[in-house]
């Protein structure tokens, strides 16, 4: 799946080795809604569209493979069950990834007798390494399997082939193969970013409010789980801000810099694509340009870099 600022595309390898392509425009909900592209509030709206979008596109990719009947237009049945997919797959990840590693701390805490309450910083630094630690473990662990890896395949041409574009080059095999598969504004570095903005977050707040009125250790630490599920929306927006920036800026050494560890950590989430890997993913590359420029929009002033890469889909 490919996002231009005004379209989307999608395309799939049948099972008869033909290439199903399909667009669309596509309206993102901050042009009813200007607000929400302010900055620091518009990261998270734009995760969530793009887990949307994903849905909508593992639902599409499914039917073409043939695992589902092909159908029409989402029904209204579909809409509840991608939404209750979303919101499942939220909640485990808010469980997973925020409440488990608070909760390990806290027993850490308890277990060592070390200073880990909230209000101090170890706390949130120890929670970040546990988060951030579980974060690669999961990477690694689904890596193993031989769907994810295909899957991880195709990453790696989405980037390839984004490279090649940006560049100027024309869109071929042999020019998107010579690019690298490690792309500074991939969905992967994002939610690194996330844990780093996490510990930025989270600090500060719960050293500044008054402390929570409850001697038992188990019910204290679930009533700060709560009060951080709601902090996550700023969290992501500022994780949105500075890859949105570093990227930006990669020109700049400093930049570069702070882009090394997602670049790293994309060893994890791509694996060199085959050939025929690399045209399904030229072929929504073009297939979403070409319905962008087919609506008479401007060019944004993206120079035409306006492919959104990753699951987190951020764009230059």
């Amino acid at each position: 799946m490919m996002r231009a600022p005004r379209a989307v595309a999608m395309a799939v390898r049948r099972p008869d080795g033909s290439l199903a392509i399909q667009s669309q425009p596509y309206a993102p909900i901050t042009d009813r809604l200007p607000f929400l592209k302010l900055p620091f509030l518009r990261g998270g709206v734009i995760m969530v569209e793009s887990m949307v979008l994903g849905m909508r596109a593992l639902t599409w990719s499914a039917e073409q493979a043939g695992l589902e009947e092909a159908k029409g237009p989402p029904s209204t049945q579909d809409k509840l069950a991608i939404a209750g997919t979303l919101v499942t797959s939220i909640l485990l990840g808010l469980g997973f990834f925020v409440a488990l590693p608070h909760l390990l701390t806290a027993g850490l805490g308890a277990a060592t007798g070390l200073p880990l309450d909230a209000d101090q910083p170890l706390f949130h630094l120890v929670d970040g390494v546990i988060k951030a630690l579980l974060f690669v473990g999961y990477l690694g662990a689904i890596g193993q399997m031989k769907d994810i890896q295909r899957v991880f395949q195709y990453h790696g041409a989405e980037h390839m082939s984004i490279y090649a574009w940006e560049s100027g080059q024309e869109l071929t095999v042999e020019n998107v193969r010579a690019w690298t598969r490690f792309h500074p504004r991939c969905g992967t570095s994002f939610l690194l970013f996330v844990v780093l903005a996490s510990i930025a977050v989270f600090t500060p707040f719960f050293a500044l409010i008054p402390p929570i009125p409850v001697e038992n250790g188990a019910v204290k630490s679930l009533i700060q789980v709560a009060i951080k599920l709601p902090l996550m929306v700023p969290v992501a927006g500022l994780s949105y801000e500075l890859i949105r920036l570093s990227s930006r800026t990669y020109r700049f050494a400093l930049s570069r810099w702070i882009s090394v560890p997602g670049m790293w950590l994309q060893r994890l989430t791509t694996r060199e694509p085959d050939d025929a890997q690399l045209e399904v993913a030229i072929a929504s590359l073009q297939a979403a340009w070409a319905a962008h420029a087919s609506q008479g929009v401007e060019d944004l002033g993206l120079e035409g870099k306006v492919f959104q890469t990753g699951g987190a889909a951020l764009a230059r």
